[in-house]
């Protein structure tokens, strides 16, 4: 099956989706930035190829947390059957027919939308394939943009300048988007003692690979977190400042304490994180869109406001 891939989100997340489903051939858009973000992808095979390409793909798949202004011009250049991609409550294209929805994120997704699918974004087992040493005794903080002077009012934000004022040692990575190179960002993982993301994203990759390699993790019982993790089950996830203070320092001074908690987030990951699920959702949402895009003679036809 020809694959055409719309509105690349997150590299590592397409490497890992072209790795567990060889048997299709891959293609990519060059304007939705793939080559990003510094992760390998010699490992995997893809096809870059220009918004005006001949070939005869079988089935597209459309981010709908990217680009969604631009939906319109791709089923005209590409008229072919499509699979929607979500990360986040974005509108679903008001079309007649109901191609089926992929989202990674439950608690935000379009609940309304019947012909929805769950799966979590895993990260890719050929480059996330070490497992966390936790040598360094540091609090790993991926920021990327969040300190940025127009993110100042939120939690987040709030929570890490209390911090800096500790004398937790902390790891901050501020960087606005994941363009640190893929070993140098994976080493932030496996060295580093513990991981703390209280992002207001709706959704982690972070918490995702973190548990890939085994990372003892520390976030919040908000979003998408407390459907992946279990209070001090899996992670920490209710705390006040004062708590949060004392399981950074029990992380940074006591290196069995720690390794207690990375083999909770590995057995998690291993439950949340299936290889399986991912397969079986993504190629039954493939045949499911060519089912509906042939059932009609109008395959992109909107709905009547």
């Amino acid at each position: 099956m020809k694959v055409l891939l719309h509105s690349i989100l997150h590299p590592s997340f397409w490497t890992y989706l072209m790795e567990i489903l060889p048997e299709h051939e891959w293609y990519v858009e060059p304007a939705d930035g793939f080559q990003r973000g510094g992760v390998p992808r010699d490992h995997v095979k893809y096809t870059v190829v220009p918004i005006n390409s001949k070939i005869k793909f079988d089935v597209q798949i459309y981010c709908l947390s990217t680009h969604i202004d631009c939906f319109d011009y791709m089923i005209e250049a590409f008229p072919i059957p499509m699979v929607y991609l979500n990360f986040e409550r974005t509108p679903v294209p008001n079309l007649k027919i109901e191609y089926p929805l992929i989202s990674g994120c439950q608690h935000i997704a379009s609940k309304d939308y019947p012909n929805i699918r769950y799966t979590y974004v895993c990260p890719s087992k050929t480059l996330w394939n070490v497992g966390w040493k936790g040598d360094i005794p540091k609090v790993f903080i991926p920021a990327q943009s969040y300190l940025q002077p127009q993110y100042s009012k939120l939690f987040f934000t709030d929570l890490i300048n209390k911090l800096k004022q500790t004398d937790i040692p902390l790891e901050i990575i501020e960087n606005k988007t994941r363009t640190i190179p893929f070993q140098e960002w994976r080493d932030f993982y496996i060295h580093n003692r513990v991981l703390l993301d209280c992002s207001d994203k709706s959704c982690s990759f972070c918490i995702e690979e973190a548990m890939t390699l085994g990372m003892p993790i520390v976030t919040r019982n908000a979003l998408e977190a407390p459907l992946m993790l279990r209070d001090r089950v899996d992670a920490f996830l209710r705390w006040n400042f004062e708590e949060l203070v004392d399981i950074l320092h029990k992380f940074t001074e006591d290196y069995s304490f720690a390794a207690k908690w990375a083999e909770r987030s590995r057995r998690r990951g291993k439950v949340i994180l299936s290889v399986e699920d991912t397969r079986s959702c993504f190629n039954k949402a493939f045949v499911d869109a060519i089912e509906l895009f042939n059932s009609t003679k109008n395959p992109f036809e909107k709905k009547v406001q």
